[in-house]
């Protein structure tokens, strides 16, 4: 069931920033992925067969910080008295034997009372009780049904002609078992009483004191320090004396707080069924005086120290699997950098390195040699260079293959090379979480389910970082354009090499044009051994101006570098991978940000510090 902090005087709602209403947000969330955890069976099994299973153990921390959050002192309530135990030791019997009435209804069958069920002696008003059960609806004993498990029950007491036997002001709860195999159903109830109660009463038979379950229940409650008694119900005279010298013994090797514990033995036939009150075996006495003497705790401080201490003992077990969700999420953000690097490797080693494939610098040359018109001649030629140039166009548009004088696909321009480099990431990223995939390795959910979202999301993410590579490479023109404008401005300080290249260009033109008519049309492949190209290239790469020359295409390689590495594979890349992981869903995914189990672990040192 899940539950939220009520609303007193302003306080408890979501709001709420004290640090235990922060603990309870976090504890009711926490909570609910561990029951669907542990409802689908997918995710760690984080409790062994002798340890408490965390929705268990969450659930009473649940109620205990609900109290606390609840903002009232438990001096404000009436006293309240918590009877529980396992299946089939007379739970309802004592609760009727405290109690000096039938009122709790007893049954020889295992797993009979399934709801909680409190008797309230003269405890007026009620209003107190709201806040401890939640999801749950208060009705009237005969409405309980085994099929309405979110049920309780307050019946009012007076005191009849047989008297009371609990003071006034208490509050006596009868519990379902937390041992039988249906308790699973119900046993949310047994721990929402034992957060709410003041004392607790342990009722044990010989045949269940020694259950593994029973040691379980008293280790899970002991961090709490509620004040124990403990009725060994349904001994014989002579069983008597060893089962409660073997049940001290226990206590006192795992908990010496519990070495001197009241215990007392109630015979088998200690109700009250056919005996009068005054009837009853001396030790319905012995057991209502105990009970009497039980000290309560309703200290403020008392209840939250135990608070605190139920919480550090299962706080690693129960974040356990948060922590690893963090860790992997951290395991796959270093796999993407790592992948990012590797890319930014090939793209250097097979575009910016490559001696064919590397176009950027030709390109700027090409922007040159339109910078070398002659006045009055570019008009007369520009519709024939148009024709001329579209293999230029060809060879340097985006996306284009060079193609050579056979015709074969033998160089890649920048964007497919990009787009090789992206599919290869992409199904290398995709591979590392098919491996993470083993049952054996942690945080297998996260792994499972972001392996799944990647083969959803791959043609998307393909498509989504081949945008980029467009826009990058249409943002690139400029700085191609820029370099162009720095080579020319070096050729115009030159203005005998400048007049020699734009004769050159004349030539070349008109060879070009005679060309063009004779065969048809340039190949795309010829573009590269052009004689205006050679012809540029080998008249600049001479004298000073050809180291110039060299320095400027190194820093046009290094700009494209890192235009690469900041517009492709930059932010919005790394973010773009990483954000994958708020998009997981699945019920084995606890999904709670680092930044929420932070607020929690400073809300508890807060809690624990006073």
């Amino acid at each position: 069931m899940t539950s939220t902090i009520p609303i007193r005087d302003g306080r408890g709602s979501s709001g709420d920033d004290r640090p235990i209403a922060v603990l309870h947000r976090f504890l009711d969330r926490l909570r609910q992925r561990h029951a669907a955890v542990e409802r689908t069976g997918i995710g760690p099994i984080l409790a062994g067969p002798v340890s408490t299973p965390p929705v268990t153990s969450l659930t009473l921390a649940g109620g205990v910080v609900r109290d606390l959050a609840a903002g009232e002192p438990a001096t404000a309530r009436p006293r309240q008295i918590a009877v529980f135990g396992p299946t089939q030791v007379g739970k309802s019997t004592v609760v009727n034997l405290l109690l000096g009435q039938r009122v709790a209804e007893v049954s020889p069958l295992a797993g009979f009372t399934v709801h909680p069920q409190g008797f309230a002696v003269d405890a007026g008003d009620e209003g107190w009780l709201t806040p401890f059960f939640p999801g749950r609806q208060r009705c009237a004993a005969s409405e309980l049904s085994p099929d309405r498990l979110d049920r309780y029950t307050l019946t009012p007491l007076h005191p009849t002609g047989g008297g009371v036997g609990m003071p006034s002001d208490t509050v006596v709860w009868d519990t379902p078992d937390f041992d039988s195999l249906a308790a699973a159903n119900y046993r949310d109830g047994v721990l929402e009483v034992v957060a709410l109660a003041d004392a607790i009463v342990l009722v044990l038979s010989k045949e269940k004191y020694s259950d593994l379950a029973v040691w379980q229940t008293l280790g899970l409650i002991e961090p709490l320090g509620r004040p124990l008694l403990i009725c060994l119900n349904k001994v014989t005279e002579e069983t008597e004396g060893p089962v409660i010298t073997s049940l001290r013994e226990r206590l006192a090797e795992r908990w010496p707080r519990h070495r001197e514990v009241e215990v007392v033995a109630l015979p088998l036939r200690a109700g009250l069924d056919g005996l009068p009150e005054g009837a009853l075996p001396p030790a319905v006495g012995r057991l209502r005086a105990g009970v009497h003497r039980l000290p309560m705790q309703r200290d403020a401080r008392e209840r939250t120290a135990g608070a605190v201490r139920l919480l550090r003992r299962h706080w690693r077990e129960w974040i356990a699997p948060v922590t690893a969700e963090h860790a992997a999420h951290a395991e796959w953000h270093g796999r993407v950098e790592a992948a990012v690097q590797e890319a930014l490797v090939a793209y250097r080693r097979d575009y910016l390195d490559h001696p064919q494939r590397f176009d950027t610098f030709r390109r700027a040359l090409v922007e040159v040699l339109y910078l070398l018109e002659l006045p009055g001649l570019a008009g007369a030629m520009s519709r024939v260079r148009h024709f001329l140039t579209w293999p230029a166009r060809q060879l340097f548009g985006p996306g284009r293959h060079h193609v050579g004088r056979g015709g074969a696909d033998v160089v890649a321009g920048e964007e497919q090379v990009l787009e090789g480099v992206i599919d290869r990431l992409l199904i290398s990223l995709a591979r590392t979480t098919t491996r993470c995939c083993d049952p054996s390795l942690p945080a297998v959910t996260f792994w499972r389910a972001l392996s799944g979202r990647l083969a959803v999301a791959h043609q998307d993410l393909h498509d989504t970082f081949m945008a980029a590579v467009r826009r990058h490479h249409a943002a690139f023109q400029s700085e191609i354009q820029a370099a162009a404008g720095r080579v020319y401005a070096a050729l115009q300080g030159r203005p005998a090499l400048l007049n020699t290249l734009r004769a050159m260009r004349v030539t070349t033109d008109a060879a070009a044009i005679a060309l063009a008519v004779k065969t048809a049309g340039l190949g795309v492949g010829d573009l590269l051994v052009a004689p205006a190209m050679l012809s540029l290239t080998s008249t600049l790469a001479q004298g000073a101006l050809g180291a110039y020359l060299a320095q400027e295409a190194r820093e046009l390689k290094a700009r494209q570098y890192a235009a690469v590495a900041d517009g492709v594979f930059g932010a919005n890349f790394r973010s773009t991978l990483d954000g994958l992981v708020a998009q997981l869903e699945g019920a084995g995914l606890f999904a709670i940000a680092a930044s929420e189990l932070a607020a929690a672990e400073g809300a508890l040192e807060a809690l624990a510090r006073g």
